[in-house]
This record gives structure tokens, C-alpha cells and sequence, in this order.
């Protein structure tokens, strides 16, 4: 049977139309492939509270624009492949470090780590022009200041010096909490324990005459030891004392402001997120956004403090 040239025409139709709707996708798939970064997620162990971060990065984080890859240790990273990446994000103190010994011309989002313990990390030539280059940057692990007494003012409104005690790692901080008590219009007591201190005879005058004791991490001094006094020491002069980790008001501190793995994998994953859709660079390094906060009750009832709700004293915070 011989077919008219219409339907001849017709067929060639189909056939030219699947052709272009195939090229089409094909095309699509490419730009898609071709939008897409590289991220790399390091982590410094594998133990669950690195597992959670990378949970919650990966749970927030825009999967169309990111490829993912993730390492569970520096030992299992191998080096050659660091300029595969189009962004590095090192979850911790040893993932940091590993990834800044390397030199990489790639960008680098280090997270979970404290303050002082990147800015020692970054402290090179190297770093330094990568900071300024916004290929470098960092989220710290500790709460700002200024929101830690912003809890405090909703646990003791009444509050008008606060104390506390700064130690070698955290004395870099004194400029920044300065800030922070001045914005509240508060006094600061302040005073400095070294290693080879007696720390009853460095904190007994700064507890007793404050109205409220701020402890501060510093790994250098504030062991198990000191933490207790500072417990006890409060306790007794009947001032509260606000803390920066759930831990620490577990052991009997009124409350704490802290990040938590999932509060640091959601935040990373918004950083990640706006990377991946401007060309201006990583931000500066920041203290988090999000928190999270724990309430004592049963201290706050020893000291006879009426607290409003956790919700409330959450949204309360977050108010400028």
C-alpha cells in the first residue's frame, strides 16, 4: 500500500517533534548538571553529634543546586580531590584544620567550631588573604553575648552588674562583653583566672558582689573543678547564673543559651543555600542565629524566681 505524501508529512512531523522534545531534555539535564556546586561536608569524627549536624544541613540544604559529598573523618579524605569541590564545609575543630593546612583555593565555610579556635586556625597568610577574598569564613559555636544577657534579663529583670570571669582562651572576648553589658546598660565585674590561680580567691569577690555570674567557656580553666564552685559559689550568694550549654543547667545553672547540632546543621544549610545563589562570596564569620535555651526550675524556685515561659523568654530574646 502506498502512503500519500500527507501522511508522509505527518509522520515526519512526529518524528522531528520527538527529536526536539528529546534535545530539549537533554538540554535541560546539562544546564541543571552544569548549575550544580560541588559541596563537600567533612566532618572531624563519626559520632553522633556530627551525624545530627550532617542530618540537618542535608535535610535544609537546596539538593538542586548542590552536590553533595560527605566524609566522615579527615583520615578518609583523600587530598587530590580537595580543587574537585566548589565549597568545602569542615564540621569542627579537627575537619577545620585539616582542610586549612591544605592551602585550598576553594571556598571554605568552617562551622561548629568555637570563636577563638578558629580565629588561632586562621591565623596564617594563607587564611588571612581568603578572608578577605570572602573564600573563608566561619559560623562559631558559642552564642553572642548580647543574647546571653538578653536571657538573663528575662530570668532577673532587676539585674544592674553582672560578673564573670574570663580565662586565657576566652580573654579575647573582654572587648566584645564589654560591648554587650553597655548596650544593656549594666556594669561588668570582671576578672581573669590563669592556670596557676587559686580560682576560689579569683571568683569569691567577683560572685559577691554581682547580681547575676555569666560563665564563659574556656577550656584552658573552666574544668569540672571550676565549673563547681562557680555552681556552688552562686548558689550560695543566692545570684543566678546563666551557663552556654544544656549540660550546665543539668547540673544546676538557672538556664543557658547554646547551639545544638541541629540549630548548627539548619544555619550552615541557609548560609550554604545563599552561597549558592549569589556570586558575592561567603559572609564574614558570624555568631549563630539560631538557639536554643534550657530552664532550671527547680533552681529557679530555690532562688525564688517567678520565670516567664520557655516560648516566652525565647520569643523575648529574639526581639531587637
Amino acid at each position: 500500500m502506498i502512503k500519500s505524501s500527507y501522511e508522509h508529512t505527518k509522520c515526519d512531523s512526529k518524528v522531528w517533534l520527538c527529536i526536539a522534545l528529546g534535545t530539549l531534555l537533554f538540554l535541560n539535564c546539562v544546564q541543571v548538571q552544569a548549575e550544580q556546586h560541588r559541596v563537600l561536608l567533612l566532618a572531624s569524627k563519626d559520632l553522633p553529634t556530627y551525624q545530627k549536624v550532617i542530618q540537618s544541613f542535608s535535610d535544609q540544604v537546596d539538593t538542586t543546586k548542590a552536590q553533595l559529598t560527605i566524609i566522615m573523618s579527615p583520615s578518609s579524605l583523600p587530598l587530590e580531590s580537595l580543587p574537585d569541590y566548589d565549597l568545602i564545609v569542615p564540621i569542627g575543630t579537627q575537619a577545620t584544620r585539616s582542610i586549612l593546612q591544605q592551602q585550598p583555593n576553594t571556598s571554605v565555610l568552617s562551622t561548629f567550631i568555637p570563636h577563638s579556635t578558629f580565629d588561632t586556625l586562621a591565623n596564617t597568610e594563607s587564611s588571612r588573604k581568603s578572608l578577605q577574598e570572602h573564600r573563608l569564613s566561619a559560623i562559631y559555636l558559642e552564642q553572642p553575648f548580647l543574647r546571653q544577657l538578653k536571657l538573663l534579663s528575662q530570668i532577673q529583670p532587676e539585674v544592674s552588674k553582672i560578673g564573670t570571669v574570663l580565662g586565657p582562651s576566652s580573654a579575647s572576648e573582654q572587648t566584645n562583653m564589654e560591648q554587650a553589658v553597655s548596650e544593656m546598660s549594666w556594669q561588668l565585674n570582671i576578672s581573669h583566672l590563669r592556670e596557676d590561680d587559686n580560682p576560689i580567691e579569683v571568683l569569691t569577690p567577683v560572685i559577691s558582689n554581682s547580681d547575676a555570674f555569666l560563665a564563659v567557656p574556656d577550656r584552658s580553666i573552666f574544668n569540672r573543678s571550676t565549673a563547681k564552685w562557680i555552681l556552688l559559689m552562686s548558689f550560695r550568694q543566692r545570684i543566678p547564673l546563666i551557663a552556654y550549654s544544656k549540660r550546665y543547667v543539668d547540673a544546676g545553672a538557672i538556664a543557658a543559651v547554646y547551639s545544638t547540632p541541629e540549630t548548627v546543621g539548619q544555619e550552615t544549610a541557609a548560609w550554604v543555600n545563599r552561597w549558592l545563589t549569589t556570586s558575592e562570596g561567603l559572609p564574614s564569620p558570624a555568631y549563630p542565629e539560631y538557639f536554643d535555651i534550657s530552664i532550671n526550675k527547680a533552681t529557679a524556685r530555690s532562688l525564688r524566681l517567678k520565670l516567664p515561659s520557655k516560648s516566652m523568654i525565647k520569643e523575648a530574646m529574639q526581639l531587637p
